[in-house]
């Protein structure tokens, strides 16, 4: 029994080689029980062909020709050089041409194709005697984009291709905060989800987010922010919304996960963005509510007090306190005629006085009396109290409104 592992010096030339096995009589029996050497024994030597022939081949020197449906591969496609898209019903027909130094394979010598996105399956090998094409189902692939790799026997070298299969797609979209409230101007919004083919992400899927009003009219334009996302290697997709324009107004909206078809995968080599090659699908819609912010300006609030002369830093019973201030949405338009409650309080917000009906006037001013009665010990040290004036949409029957409320410190 013998086993020889040999190698090919590097400086061998590119050719067809013969092999041989020679044995040229020569007997090592230096090893126990009869240590003795023979050499080159006539009557024992033995030449003879090894059946197999060998061929050398130079890596550097090795080209993959790569072709889908008739049409040559490129490593980078855009725009204006597509990859091969292909419906359910189609064959996908790849063929490839391998050249060594000029000269074609073995017939023995393997190529094989690899589906680089979907490891569960298998690779796709042909020999050399029996052509290397592959005639394959598309209906076999899932939607979106696909990587083909050609390999060559166990060389490094490849060659890299894209196709799209052309299915429609379903896109999942992540529910958003549970009352899926937001504040205009105020708030970031963040929409996640993914799109998966059972248990295969779907990437380099160009998503667009879409804002609708409750009569189904198109209010993207609210939307601070690119509201594009691309799918990655797990299908996941994230659009981040910096915020919602001051000037949309407040109420019910609905958000969708739009799919126009474009496909855009940074990767090397990779797809620059295309556009509108896929079938178009959209997600559900999902409720998104724009809130208004109120202010109740702190630069024209203001207090006048009818105080005892001996006692002129303390709240003191029986007199009356006067303030006025202005309300305002928070794109500063006036509130009109809605009410606002003002009071008296500790610091601790337990109430000394308060009036809880008054209205403010066509300009969103409000000027407001508060009579100091005797229900809490007075005098009372005014740097121990604080002035609440206070707006509740709710009393004042205003939906998608933030309430708000400010103190001045006498």
């Amino acid at each position: 029994m013998f086993n020889f592992n040999r190698g090919v010096n590097s400086s061998t030339p590119v050719n067809n080689y013969t092999l041989k096995l020679e044995f040229n009589g020569s007997f090592d029996f230096s090893s126990y029980p009869y240590p003795a050497t023979f050499t080159n024994l006539p009557d024992f030597y033995y030449l003879i062909d090894i059946p197999r022939e060998l061929r050398v081949y130079d890596y550097n020197d090795i080209q993959i020709y790569f072709t889908i449906n008739g049409t040559p591969t490129r490593e980078v496609y855009d725009n204006i050089t597509r990859p091969r898209i292909f419906n359910s019903d189609q064959d996908i027909n790849l063929t490839v041409r391998v050249v060594i130094s000029g000269d074609p394979p073995s017939l023995t010598d393997i190529v094989r194709i690899y589906d680089v996105y979907n490891t569960s399956r298998p690779a796709y090998s042909s020999t050399f005697s029996s052509g290397y094409e592959f005639i394959l189902p598309a209906s076999d692939f899932h939607p979106g984009i696909h990587k083909f790799r050609v390999e060559f026997e166990s060389y490094p070298n490849t060659n890299t291709t894209f196709i799209i299969i052309n299915e429609t797609i379903t896109i999942n979209v992540d529910p958003l905060l549970p009352d899926n409230e937001f504040i205009r101007d105020s708030e970031s919004l963040t929409v996640t989800g993914n799109i998966i083919n059972e248990t295969i992400g779907l990437r380099g899927l160009n998503v667009s987010l879409q804002l609708f009003n409750s009569s189904g009219s198109k209010f993207s334009q609210y939307l601070v922010g690119s509201n594009f996302g691309v799918t990655d290697a797990n299908g996941d997709f994230q659009i981040d919304i910096s915020s919602i324009v001051i000037g949309a107004p407040e109420g019910i909206y609905y958000l969708r996960i739009d799919f126009n078809g474009s496909l855009f995968l940074d990767e090397t080599p990779g797809i620059g963005l295309i556009t509108n090659y896929m079938i178009n699908t959209n997600s559900s819609l999902f409720a998104l509510n724009i809130t208004a912010g109120t202010e109740i300006n702190q630069s024209t609030l203001a207090y006048i007090t009818d105080y005892d002369p001996e006692l002129p830093n303390d709240w003191v019973a029986n007199r009356f306190i006067f303030i006025s201030g202005n309300l305002t949405w928070d794109n500063t338009t006036i509130i009109s005629g809605v009410t606002i409650n003002v009071s008296i309080q500790f610091l601790n917000g337990t109430i000394i006085a308060s009036n809880n009906s008054v209205l403010t006037d066509q300009y969103g001013g409000f000027n407001v009396s508060i009579f100091l009665d005797e229900v809490y010990p007075l005098p009372t040290e005014r740097n121990l109290t604080r002035i609440s004036v206070y707006f509740d949409p709710d009393i004042n029957n205003m939906e998608f409104v933030v309430y708000d409320e400010e103190f001045y410190y006498p």
